[in-house]
């Protein structure tokens, strides 16, 4: 493979230093194509072609190895991403399905087979998320606006570290690949927290994600609890930052879900809010007279009047 590709990339080059020419294709006629025969150094036209042809043949052989014996990707109709274009049948699917820009999710979805991004670049993330991509676009079929769900999923794969986990996850676990789905169709500012950090969905699989969020007097004993383990200022501000993501993240989706309304996810909200606040100021005045001392007679406010001047 690695043989071929520098034949085709020395091809490409030499192609596009043609009339300076942005251009992938071979001339179609036998002129053109005698011409970039002597161009690259071939006493004559049969040996470039046939050394072509070597190549490419090599090219297709590792390629269908890794993608031609995956699982069929025809639930919804033709679904065949292999290959460098568009299948007319499977845009045909994709519209079916609800995307108005079939050609762009079906260039990105190629760009996953190819190793596009880091979370596909193992053998074994592509061959699970190949199996996944029929579920993935009926989830996002489903959505308000399919083409938005999809992309919005296409930059949350662009900023995963790794694949096999998540996708593992997703193929144990479909209610979850529904869930993406509405979060990627239905809620952007979740979608973004989600590609920031796609630890949060480890959170979704607890068996009490979808209760009621917890009463303040909860929230501080939990957040206490979780601050114990620090054993510095900067655990102590990854901790609660981490605690804070995963609370307005599950009143996020429970808003979502319509297990909330307006006004009892603001409440929530504010009771993720005040908690944190509450629960960090302490910490704060001690690390701040650690490194600058205290001034006599002067105080900070408490946690309670703290809490109350951030709600304002």
């Amino acid at each position: 493979m690695a043989a071929s590709y520098a034949f085709l990339r020395r091809v490409e080059h030499r192609l596009q230093m043609v009339d300076d020419a942005q251009t992938h294709s071979i001339p179609a006629g036998e002129e053109g194509i005698r011409r970039l025969a002597i161009f690259l150094g071939y006493p004559t036209t049969a040996a470039f072609t046939g050394e072509l042809r070597h190549h490419l043949m090599q090219v297709e052989k590792h390629y269908a190895e890794l993608f031609e014996e995956a699982p069929s990707l025809s639930g919804s109709g033709n679904l065949v991403f292999t290959g460098i274009e568009d299948d007319p049948e499977t845009l045909a699917t994709l519209h079916r399905l609800g995307f108005t820009d079939a050609p762009a999710a079906a260039a990105a979805i190629r760009g996953w087979h190819h190793g596009r991004y880091r979370a596909t670049r193992s053998q074994r993330a592509r061959e699970i998320l190949t199996e996944l991509v029929p579920a993935l676009l009926k989830a996002f079929g489903g959505t308000a606006n399919p083409d938005s769900a999809f992309t919005r999923f296409d930059q949350f794969l662009a900023r995963l570290p790794a694949g096999v986990q998540f996708f593992s996850l997703l193929h144990a676990n479909p209610a979850l690949l529904d869930l993406i789905a509405e979060i990627m169709g239905g809620a952007p500012r979740l979608a973004e927290q989600l590609a920031r950090q796609p630890i949060l969905l480890d959170g979704v699989l607890s068996s009490d994600f979808f209760a009621p969020p917890a009463d303040q007097a909860t929230l501080g004993a939990e957040l206490s609890r979780a601050l114990a383990l620090a054993r510095d200022f900067g655990d102590v501000l990854d901790i609660a930052r981490r605690w804070t993501n995963d609370r307005k993240f599950h009143v996020g989706v429970n808003l979502l879900r319509n297990r909330l309304d307006a006004d009892a996810a603001g409440a929530a909200f504010a009771d993720v809010a005040e908690t944190v606040i509450a629960g960090l100021l302490p910490q704060v005045a001690a690390e701040f007279a650690r490194a600058h001392g205290t001034v006599p007679g002067a105080n900070l406010p408490s946690s309670a009047s703290a809490s109350s001047a951030a709600a304002r």
